[in-house]
């Protein structure tokens, strides 16, 4: 976030969240209004009454609280305010955070240049542990200002680098001799590989008349190959030919042994539905011996039963004529015992 001039004052501009620890532009938008609103509270509150008739009270106030921010921070604003990321590279973009964390077990030297290389240096001491912040200060601490004991320890400091980079010079200078010895064995495996080039192009002259004479062979043999490649072809298609023909000739004889066989079971079939017709026919002609038997017997049956009745008929009409006779006899039955009376005399004295 910054600020930008123009005609009616100094406007502010959102950066990217990427570069602001995560602070989007709405929330960069709240915190200048924050700011704003601080401000305006200084200004419009009675501090410069109280304390000074100057105008500009406010705003010296204001610049106490951000001297202390950045002289004296406490915990809380340096977990707060030292994760934003700032940038100074005069047009490239170098963003790192206002205070670095530094892992607990960094050497000495990568320490001093986290800190010379950091945006808010105290901030970054009051994040340290208090071994840390003590070396630091030691180191950095202008000479007048130091104690005889800080000037021994910062010898030995000097002393252990020396010896460190002594150390590391005979390192070099080892490798260094080590990678001339290399290079000499180097130069001497040159010399004998040329060495060894130059026999190897005395047989390459020999291997080349060798060759010249293989190319030679090669070509007559090429052409032999080439005539014989042409009688294989013939050969081979006159082998295809004879093989496509053998195919087909199985071919044939297989439809025709399929066609004996399907003829065959027809002939097996037929012949057994000719004894089953055969046997069917034998059976259906003693059912039909057996049925004009029956059919016989039941037309004498029929001729009996149409003389039964015949006779059954007369006897019915006999039978009828007896009823009319005894129905008349009845009626006058009923006529004659009428009255209880009359059947009683007629029961006492058999008259009428």
């Amino acid at each position: 976030m910054g600020l930008t001039a123009t005609d009616k004052g100094s406007e502010p501009h959102f950066a990217n969240a990427a570069r602001t620890g995560g602070f989007d532009a709405e929330q960069q938008q709240q915190l200048w209004q924050g700011a704003e609103s601080f401000i305006e509270d200084l200004i419009q509150s009675g501090i410069s009454s109280e304390t000074t008739c100057d105008s500009k009270a406010g705003f010296m106030y204001l610049q106490l609280i951000f001297k202390r921010l950045i002289c004296e921070p406490a915990p809380e604003e340096i977990s707060a305010w030292g994760g934003l990321e700032h940038s100074e590279g005069f047009g490239s973009e170098v963003l790192k955070p206002l205070v670095q964390k530094v892992a607990a077990d960094i050497d000495g030297e990568s320490l001093l240049k986290a800190y010379q290389g950091s945006n808010w240096k105290r901030g970054f001491l009051s994040a340290l542990p208090t071994a840390q912040r003590e070396f630091v200060v030691n180191r950095t601490k202008a000479a007048e200002y130091k104690s005889y004991q800080d000037l021994y320890n910062d010898l030995q400091y000097k002393i252990r680098e020396a010896d460190d980079l002594w150390a590391a010079n005979n390192r070099l200078r080892l490798d260094l001799d080590g990678a001339a010895n290399q290079l000499e064995q180097t130069k001497e495996l040159l010399r004998h590989w040329q060495q060894r080039s130059e026999e190897l192009e005395t047989q390459l002259g020999g291997k080349n008349q060798q060759l010249h004479d293989l190319q030679s062979q090669l070509s007559t043999t090429r052409s032999e190959i080439f005539k014989l490649s042409g009688d294989l072809e013939w050969k081979n298609q006159q082998a295809h030919d004879l093989w496509t023909q053998q195919n087909e000739a199985k071919y044939k004889l297989q439809l025709l042994q399929d066609r004996f066989q399907e003829l065959t079971r027809n002939l097996e079939n037929t012949a057994a539905s000719k004894a089953k017709l055969e046997h069917d026919l034998e059976w259906k002609n003693d059912q039909a011996h057996k049925l004009w038997a029956q059919h016989n017997a039941a037309v004498h049956e029929l001729e009996a039963l149409k003389n039964t009745l015949q006779s059954l008929e007369r006897r019915l009409a006999e039978e009828s004529a007896v009823r009319a006779q005894l129905q008349s006899e009845l009626t006058e039955l009923r006529a004659i015992y009428s009255s209880r009376w009359k059947i009683v005399k007629h029961l006492i004295t058999g008259r009428s």
